[in-house]
């Protein structure tokens, strides 16, 4: 599965693309009954622990492209602009898309954000 997933990189948070490498993985050195939801290898190559399964954390990459600067980025819900220049809402925690009547209000983006200190994956050498 294609995901993007929340990443920090020298103090920059951006949703990094990636591929789900391994479901339930756990590291040699664990508890037995620790595991991490997804192991995720990047498209630029290193690979990333995410700890929960959590829209905050990882998402379907065509409904979050990579990259930096939304405001909204630990929202469950999402309001774009299509192609056409109308406007839909995407829920991130159902992965449900529908359309908007008009261009959102800035408040209404920002609901629903959370702590990005608390909401990264872990990048690692695995």
């Amino acid at each position: 599965d294609r995901v993007a997933c929340l990443t920090e990189s020298g103090g920059i948070t951006q949703w990094t693309a990636a591929t789900v490498a391994a479901q339930r993985w756990r590291s040699d050195d664990w508890a037995s009954a620790e595991f991490a939801p997804y192991l995720l290898s990047c498209d630029g190559g290193c690979q990333v622990i995410c700890h929960r399964d959590d829209y905050h954390l990882v998402r379907e990459l065509a409904l979050q492209p990579e990259g930096t600067g939304e405001p909204h980025a630990g929202s469950r819900f999402v309001k774009r602009r299509r192609d056409d220049g109308s406007w839909e809402q995407i829920d991130h925690q159902t992965r449900r898309v529908r359309p908007c009547p008009s261009e959102p209000l800035q408040e209404a983006e920002s609901q629903g954000s959370t702590d990005a200190s608390t909401a990264l994956c872990c990048v690692c050498d695995v």
